[in-house]
């Protein structure tokens, strides 16, 4: 009874530890794709504020 209640524990965690292991590596590619994104979006900005002052210095002159 003993070795059939570990076998069981020892089944149970090997499953939850891969699980586990699946929803981690998801996170870590939903948090890629977010930074991959941000990063992206401040290129942008960057450049779009970059844009903005050449007009302004256009104008100026």
């Amino acid at each position: 009874m003993t070795v059939l209640f570990a076998a069981a524990m020892l089944t149970f965690a090997a499953g939850c530890e891969k699980s586990t292991g699946d929803h981690l590596e998801d996170a870590g590619e939903s948090i890629s794709d977010a930074a991959d994104k941000a990063t992206d979006s401040v290129g942008d900005a960057v450049e779009d504020a970059g844009d903005s002052v050449e007009d302004a210095a256009d104008k100026a002159n």
